[in-house]
């Protein structure tokens, strides 16, 4: 993750947007902590996930997997 205030956001496959967590990278650790819960309270499910950073520095993009 960028050394900066940002703003993931995590996706399915299908688009829904399933979490946003707001991030300050300034300490520059470069990870970022997720409870693997949805915004909806529900844990996710065992799949791909797409995600987005957005900060002053621009926009990252990637995929990741959850394995249950």
């Amino acid at each position: 993750l960028p050394r900066a205030l940002c703003n993931i956001k995590i996706w399915t496959v299908a688009g829904d947007l399933v979490a946003q967590i707001d991030h300050d990278g300034r300490a520059g650790d470069g990870q970022a902590e997720w409870n693997l819960i949805s915004r909806n309270g529900q844990e996710v499910v065992s799949g791909i996930y797409l995600f987005t950073v957005d900060s002053d520095l621009g926009r990252q993009v990637g995929r990741f997997v959850v394995v249950r």
